[in-house]
């Protein structure tokens, strides 16, 4: 998994890929060109949640 940090509200976003539009979940601030952080490998055996749909598809 990828994650970036939102500068706004300092959560950890997680997500499968780092392509496409990346919102951040808490407070909604667009992480799109904010930084990958460096590879998490204890989230290896992790498996995403789905949620209700955010919008148009090439949300993360």
């Amino acid at each position: 998994m990828v994650r970036k940090k939102c500068s706004r509200c300092e959560n950890i976003s997680y997500s499968l890929s780092a392509k496409g539009r990346w919102i951040c979940p808490q407070c909604g601030e667009d992480l799109t060109d904010a930084p990958l952080l460096a590879l998490d490998r204890s989230t290896a055996r992790v498996l995403p949640v789905r949620s209700a749909e955010l919008g148009p598809p090439d949300l993360n």
